[in-house]
């Protein structure tokens, strides 16, 4: 924090025994820093006048990203700058959301398959603590049921098959 003065410095008597405006020295606010980020000011502001903040690659800006000088030369709660996951990893044959750029920790996406798959494993995975993804799943094509035949069944009957997965017809007596 610093001071400057507001109003001119220098004050003239004037003819009818008045002296020209008082100036004042108003506080000023020194630019705020924020451990893994930076703001836009780089001089002392006003009351008044606000910073804006971002953060650096891998963190996630938490918190308003501006704050305004107030008159007692500080700023009220400054953001942080927290740890962030990167999107996960893609998996085949599945989409997610949310989609963004960072995730902070704690934070979840949900996996969809595409039709003519299986998920296998948690759909929902979470960015945690240490900045990684918990294991996302997969999507394992599948097939139908097949279709029957006249005078036969198969077996074992499923509503879906995994890849290599098989099944056995036989006819039956009649």
């Amino acid at each position: 924090m610093g001071r400057v003065l507001l109003g001119s410095a220098v004050r003239t008597c004037l003819s009818n025994g008045q002296w020209t405006a008082t100036p004042t020295c108003i506080n000023t606010c020194s630019p705020p820093s924020i451990p893994f980020g930076s703001s836009s000011i780089s001089d002392d502001i006003n009351p008044g006048q606000s910073a804006s903040f971002s953060c650096n690659s891998g963190y996630i800006l938490v918190g308003s990203s501006t704050a305004t000088c107030q008159a007692d030369g500080s700023f009220p709660a400054l953001p942080t700058c927290e740890p962030a996951c990167s999107p996960p990893t893609p998996v085949s044959n599945a989409t997610y959301t949310p989609i963004q750029p960072l995730y902070r920790a704690n934070s979840t996406v949900s996996f969809t398959c595409s039709a003519g798959t299986q998920l296998t494993g948690n759909a929902v995975i979470t960015c945690q603590a240490n900045i990684t993804w918990t294991a996302p799943p997969r999507c394992l094509r599948i097939c139908e049921s097949p279709s029957a035949i006249m005078f036969g069944s198969f077996a074992p009957q499923n509503s879906s098959y995994n890849v290599n997965e098989t099944v056995t017809y036989s006819c039956v007596m009649g």
